[in-house]
C-alpha cells in the first residue's frame, strides 16, 4: 500500500486556527485534537513515514477522536473528484484497517476538502474484516459470516489455491443468495479464454464443495479490487 494514496492528496489547507495542535513529519502536517494525545499523533506520524506516505512534499492530515470517545478518525485532504469516485475505496478501507491494527482500536477514515470539511467517510464497522489462508488474504464483508469465511479459507488451503509462496487477495461478499468471490488477477487475464473457463469451473467447484450448491459469481478484479469481468 506504500505510496498508493499520495497522489490523491491536496498540498495546501486553508488558513485556520481550529485544526488542532500540529506536528510535522517529513513535510506532512499532522493536526490532532478532540482527545487525541501528542503521543498518538507522534505514533501516527511515524507510521506514515514507515508506510511511505510522507515524501517531503507538503501534505496535511488530521487525527481526531469521535464525540462518543469510541472511535479515532484519520482525516485526509483530497480532491472532490477522488471523493466522488469509488475507484480507490479499496485502498482507503485497507488503510483504515491497517491503522486500526496499529492503534488497537477502530479507526474511521475520512476524505476532506482543504478546510478539513468531510467529503466522504469510511466507517471502520463497515470495512471488510480479514482472515488469512496461508499467503492468501480473504477480506469479508458483514454480509457473510466469519464461519462461512473460515470454511472458504479451509477449502482454499486444502485445494492448494492458497499456499505459502504466492500472495493472493480475495474479497468475499454476498448479494441476496449469491456468493461473490472477488479475486485480483494480472492485467489482461480477463482476455484469456482459458483463464475465464478455468475460473468458471472453479466457481462451480466452490458452489458444490463450499456453499451447498448455492450460486457463486467469481469477479476478476484489478489490484484495487475493481471488477474487470464477472464469471458465473
Amino acid at each position: 500500500m506504500k505510496n498508493s494514496i499520495l497522489i490523491l492528496l491536496l498540498i495546501i489547507i486553508t488558513s485556520c486556527t481550529n485544526y488542532g495542535e500540529k506536528l510535522t513529519f517529513k513535510g506532512t502536517e499532522v493536526y490532532y485534537k478532540d482527545n487525541v494525545t501528542k503521543e498518538q499523533a507522534t505514533k501516527l506520524g511515524k507510521y506514515l513515514i514507515a508506510e511511505g506516505f510522507t515524501t517531503g512534499d507538503a501534505k496535511s492530515v488530521q487525527f481526531i477522536r469521535n464525540q462518543n470517545n469510541k472511535t479515532l478518525t484519520f482525516r485526509m485532504v483530497a480532491s472532490k473528484e477522488t471523493a466522488v469516485s469509488d475507484k480507490s475505496d479499496f485502498i482507503f478501507t485497507s488503510f483504515s484497517r491497517s491503522l486500526s491494527e496499529k492503534f488497537g482500536e477502530p479507526v474511521d477514515f475520512e476524505l476532506t476538502d482543504n478546510a478539513f470539511k468531510t467529503l466522504k467517510t469510511f466507517y471502520n464497522k463497515d470495512i471488510p474484516k480479514l482472515i488469512n489462508a496461508k499467503k492468501t488474504q480473504i477480506l469479508y464483508t458483514n454480509k457473510v459470516t466469519k464461519e462461512e469465511t473460515q470454511k472458504l479459507a479451509n477449502y482454499l488451503i486444502s485445494s492448494e489455491f492458497a499456499d505459502d509462496k504466492n500472495p493472493k487477495t480475495i474479497k468475499f461478499d454476498k448479494d441476496n443468495d449469491t456468493y461473490l468471490f472477488k479475486m485480483v488477477v494480472y492485467k489482461g487475464a480477463e482476455k484469456n479464454e482459458s483463464n475465464v473457463t478455468l475460473l468458471g469451473l472453479f466457481a462451480k467447484e466452490l458452489s458444490e464443495k463450499v456453499f451447498d450448491n448455492k450460486s457463486v459469481k467469481l469477479h476478476m478484479c484489478d489490484d484495487e479490487m475493481n471488477t474487470i469481468k464477472i464469471v458465473n
